[in-house]
Formats: structure tokens, sequence, C-alpha cells
């Protein structure tokens, strides 16, 4: 959607990529323009605990078991998460990531 910036207000778009006209018209109308970053699991804590998950259930099956045999491994590994773990991931966050996209870095 573009939306017309209005100049008597302060407003901010946040856009997926660039599109000249949306760039104009806010830049004519003196509007700050951000462009959010291509997906990354990096900013997302969920995609880190899912990678954590697979990992230690691919470590106990090198082929894959019967069915009731991999969902009781599902579980297992699903519990044996730690919360200190899922905190790490969420600071890791909060506190790497985020810091280097304000100051942006690569990730």
């Amino acid at each position: 959607d573009l939306h017309l910036c209005d100049r008597r207000q302060r407003q901010m778009c946040i856009r997926d990529s660039k599109k000249d006209d949306l760039v104009r018209i806010c830049e004519e109308a003196k509007q700050t323009i951000l462009f959010n970053a291509p997906y990354t699991p990096d900013l997302n804590p969920i995609e880190m605990f899912f990678d954590e998950w697979k990992n230690r259930v691919r470590k106990d099956f090198q082929r894959l078991p019967p069915l009731d045999e991999f969902l009781e491994e599902l579980k297992e590994q699903l519990m044996a998460i730690k919360d200190t773990t899922i905190r790490t991931l969420f600071n890791h966050v909060i506190n790497v990531t985020f810091q280097k996209i304000m100051e942006k870095k690569d990730l």
C-alpha cells in the first residue's frame, strides 16, 4: 500500500523494499524512511529454538525411526531444553542481533 505522507505531522514509513515513488513522496515531505531487513532467523528466537530442538533430535537419529519412537523422542528432546537456553536465545536477539542492526553491522 502506498500512503501519502502528511507534511503537517511527523510520520515514519516502514517498507520491505525500496519503492521509488514512495521514497520521493516521503523525501519531499521530509519524512523518515526505514526499510526492513530481509528475513533472517537471527532475528527470531523461535527459529533458534527450533534449530536447537532439531539438532538434539538429529543427534539421536541417523535414520528415521518408527513413528511412535520418533514422536516420543520429539517430546523428550522438547522437554529437555532448559529455560536458561530459551532465555539465552532471546537475550542474544535483544542484546546482540538488534544492536548490530542499529549499528548497521553485518549479522
